[in-house]
């Protein structure tokens, strides 16, 4: 992915589980999630493309909430966003309430802000819409394979 405007922004990660799993997240205990798709709200100041693509490799030193969840899960796309990181949380709140998406473990990637966690359990509809370039205006989404290259 060559062009993209600026190097620093929100971004979500689309997760999809292909079944039900606990796993041991650092400070936050083991987590219990079910099978399903999943939507992860980050951010980035500098180096956003780098810190993606780190996330979706599997095998990597565990620094950030979702390095944890990442090896049980297949990240299919990758949306793209203008904003800071103050916006990671309305974003989170967006897609609860465009999508009826719900937290799916308190306090998941928000160890730095308030809220009540940054990764969300979504249907399966609000993937196929956002893969389709449908359900996202202000932001742009790769499949995932595309940004590893």
């Amino acid at each position: 992915m060559t062009g993209h405007r600026s190097d620093s922004g929100l971004y979500i990660l689309w997760l999809r589980l292909p079944r039900d799993v606990r796993v041991p997240v650092g400070a936050l205990g083991e987590v219990s999630l079910e099978k399903g798709v999943y939507a992860y709200v980050g951010s980035a100041q500098r180096n956003r493309l780098a810190r993606v693509r780190r996330h979706l490799r599997r095998d990597k030193v565990k620094r950030w909430h979702i390095d944890y969840l990442r090896p049980y899960g297949d990240v299919v796309a990758v949306t793209l966003s203008d904003g800071a990181k103050a916006d990671e949380c309305r974003l989170a709140n967006y897609l609860i309430e465009r999508w009826g998406a719900l937290r799916a473990v308190p306090r998941f990637g928000a160890s730095d802000c308030r809220c009540g966690g940054h990764l969300l359990a979504v249907p399966e509809e609000a993937l196929h819409s956002v893969t389709s370039g449908m359900g996202w205006p202000s932001g742009t989404c790769f499949m995932a394979m595309e940004l590893m290259q």
